[in-house]
């Protein structure tokens, strides 16, 4: 039998009922749920230097404690994740990844590299810090998209009525053929196009129209809808809006945008990653 392999990743300062509730809420015969226990090692005093060891680095005996001290809490939690899937006869695997701050790009998107989807979920995540990392790990080191899940309610994997905010870009696009699988199975699919304008070449009749026909041709029942932003930023026009047709998931290009400038000036991006309403695959 065909499975999918989601990525989930969680930190060690989740409660595990969260951690419970998550993986059973994305538990299904045509799922195998791949466990990212994610350990925030200390980081290494730049002050290491000995000039009464001949010039030797000496590591702090408090950073040593504490290094060996959180390197066993993340094992403890990996077990516990461990059990929790074994309780709940999950299909499931747990592996670990403890590391310092700015490593946690390099260990999650290798491990993204071989699942199908990322979940990061605000209920299992509970570092700000630690999301954005991953977040850029997984869409600048990795294939695969992401899905941010900043709500009260567990992300299942799927969705009855995406809302995808169209641009027409090679991350809009992206996102798209990322989210195929889930666009499939909803009951409706809403393409939305924001100030539209119109392209030689592109968008057949109506902006939006080209990629809506796409997606009626594998069999997902769309329909297209052109807002006007009316001088808003279209990071909360694309949550006013989703919010309004009943939409259940976000599917979006992410940094259209450098990532410096999204993080000083703010953007789309920024605006979908910090809101708690709903659910976001993002893709670049």
């Amino acid at each position: 039998m065909e499975r999918r392999t989601h990525l989930v990743v969680v930190d060690t300062f989740c409660p595990t009922g969260e951690i419970a509730s998550t993986l059973q809420a994305l538990s299904s015969d045509s799922t195998h749920i791949s466990v990212l226990v994610l350990g925030l090692a200390p980081e290494m005093p730049i002050s290491t230097y000995s000039a009464s060891s001949y010039g030797a680095y000496a590591i702090p005996a408090a950073w040593q404690e504490a290094y060996n001290t959180q390197n066993k809490v993340t094992a403890a939690r990996a077990e516990d994740v461990e059990k929790i899937l074994q309780d709940a006869g999950i299909a499931g695997d747990v592996v670990t990844a403890f590391c310092e701050m700015p490593r946690i790009e390099e260990a999650i998107a290798a491990r993204a590299a071989l699942c199908d989807l990322t979940i990061l979920s605000g209920q299992v995540i509970t570092s700000g810090d630690i999301l954005k990392q991953a977040l850029d790990g997984i869409l600048f080191r990795s294939p695969v998209a992401a899905v941010v899940n900043n709500t009260d309610q567990a992300f299942t994997g799927s969705a009855k009525h995406p809302f995808i905010a169209w641009s027409g870009d090679l991350p809009a696009t992206r996102a798209v053929h990322h989210a195929l699988p889930v666009l499939l199975e909803a009951k409706e699919v809403t393409v939305a196009v924001f100030d539209p304008v119109m392209r030689d070449h592109a968008d057949g009749d109506n902006p939006g129209s080209d990629v809506a026909t796409w997606l009626s041709r594998h069999g997902c029942k769309v329909n297209v809808q052109q807002y006007p932003s009316g001088g808003k930023e279209i990071g909360d026009c694309i949550v006013e809006r989703a919010t309004e047709v009943g939409s259940d998931l976000v599917v979006m290009g992410a940094y259209g945008h450098s990532r410096l400038r999204q993080r000083i000036f703010g953007g789309t991006t920024r605006t979908l990653l910090e809101q708690t309403k709903l659910p976001v695959l993002f893709a670049h």
